[in-house]
């Protein structure tokens, strides 16, 4: 075929695409992507303050105080931590005098709750611009960076703007976000939602016929496969904690309690326990994979203090927090009840169940059941040791103007021990539960996609 100049070109061949197209286009659709994911889930925290202030009683700190304060719950939930400069400290009870000041103090606190509605508003804002804009390809990933981008700016220049001043009968001072972490902790987390779903949302588009390229569904059962089976993990691990209730009658009711009294405070109550609940939820299925949930404090004497308090041989005893310290600093703590070890279900049933789901969606685009499910349990690994970091609290004082001694407790599973056991137990249950699939389906009917697909080749 021959253009008005007399030289042929093929029909087939794609228009040249123009330098700096990917970089240049879609930023309306970035900006508005990182608008919403940094207005929706701050009203969350907007909410949450309001209801503080709510149940609060007299003398309230004015309004305004408790919007900061929603403001600041905002940023937990992109796991930024917050800085606290006080200027007087009263003394721990039982012992004389104060701290004089000023007192640089943090605190690292990430309700998983916040940070998944972070994720999903960044994931569906991205997925709605690129489907608007009809963005394919290479663009839909470069639109889920700009957005992260986006949204990593609107956050830490807010944060430059947000100061809480508090004062009680305990002392005063003021609370901050980390203006570092207020930037790099959103680009983190924003940067890689945004980037998932232009994943998932490609290897869906251009995966739908069986001959499929082989690393698109690795790719879908290493990330998205992963991450379904950490959050069926999650739920398993969630319901045999809700299953422990009627075996703790007492604990049940002190919960309750409150909703006798002034209805209110239960409802707040039961809000802030939703925030963190995943981080709860992981707590309970890290020691139900023979891993440990512990703590650690630094400096002790010039070294630090390291110990286990739940796990198939640790568990705290009746006495709470002075029978562990009775322990201190040997940790022998007595084995769990043998009704805990229900516990081991969990995981089981998730990383077998999760094989399964991811080696249905290989099997049908050509790839091997067992080889699926293993990638998810891959998955499965490295979303552990990113819930393990999240779910972790972490305290640090650095001392006075007159005694710098610096002071660092945090509690949690351990990111790398946790990461190589759920890595475990994600490859050898996901192997299993990918290769029942690819048995069934070549049972049923090896050509079948309506069962699962194909023969595993």
């Amino acid at each position: 075929m021959e253009d008005g100049t007399g030289a042929s070109t093929s029909p087939s061949e794609p228009a040249p695409r123009r330098r700096g197209t990917v970089l240049a286009s879609d930023w309306p659709a970035a900006v508005a992507a990182a608008a919403g994911t940094f207005v929706v889930p701050l009203l969350l925290g907007e909410a949450a303050g309001f209801l503080v202030s709510v149940v609060s009683r007299p003398p309230r700190p004015e309004a305004l105080t408790f919007a900061k304060l929603g403001a600041l719950l905002f940023y937990t939930f992109n796991h930024v931590g917050v800085t606290a400069e006080l200027s007087r400290l009263a003394a721990i009870p039982g012992t004389p005098g104060s701290l004089p000041g000023p007192v640089v103090a943090g605190l690292s606190i990430t309700p998983m709750a916040g940070t998944f509605m972070v994720a999903l508003v960044m994931a569906l804002s991205c997925g709605r611009a690129a489907n608007t804009n009809e963005v394919t390809g290479v663009r839909r990933v470069a639109l889920g960076v700009k957005a992260g981008v986006g949204y990593a700016a609107v956050c830490g220049v807010a944060a430059l703007a947000l100061r809480v001043d508090v004062a009680t009968a305990q002392g005063s001072g003021t609370l901050r976000p980390d203006r570092v972490q207020a930037f790099v902790w959103p680009l983190i987390i924003g940067t890689a939602a945004g980037i998932i779903r232009a994943l998932g949302r490609g290897l869906r588009d251009d995966s739908r016929s069986l001959g499929s390229p082989r690393w698109e569904w690795q790719a879908r059962a290493l990330v998205v496969g992963g991450g379904r089976l950490v959050l069926l993990a999650l739920g398993l691990s969630l319901v045999a904690l809700a299953a422990l209730a009627p075996f703790s009658p007492r604990a049940t009711r002190a919960y309750f309690e409150p909703f006798s009294h002034r209805p209110v405070d239960g409802v707040v109550r039961m809000a802030f326990t939703t925030l963190v609940l995943p981080n709860v939820s992981f707590w309970a299925l890290t020691p139900s994979e023979g891993g440990c949930l512990g703590f650690s404090l630094a400096p002790v004497g010039g070294g630090s203090l390291r110990g286990c308090l739940v796990s198939y041989t640790q568990f705290p005893p009746a006495g709470g927090v002075a029978g562990i310290a009775a322990a201190a600093p040997g940790m022998d703590l007595p084995p769990p009840p043998a009704g805990y070890l229900g516990f081991l279900l969990a995981p089981l049933i998730a990383v077998i169940g999760g094989g399964w789901m991811a080696a249905r969606r290989a099997v049908a685009r050509g790839g091997r059941g067992a080889e699926a499910g293993a990638l998810a349990g891959v998955g499965f690994g490295l979303w552990s040791a990113v819930a393990a970091a999240l779910s972790s609290v972490g305290v640090s004082i650095l001392g006075t103007a007159a005694d710098r001694t610096e002071l660092a407790i945090r509690i949690g599973p351990e990111v790398l021990v946790t990461a190589l056991v759920a890595l475990a137990w994600g490859v050898i249950g996901g192997a299993v539960g990918g290769a029942a699939l690819s048995r069934r389906a070549r049972k049923s009917s090896p050509t079948s996609p309506a069962l699962g697909g194909v023969a595993e080749r």
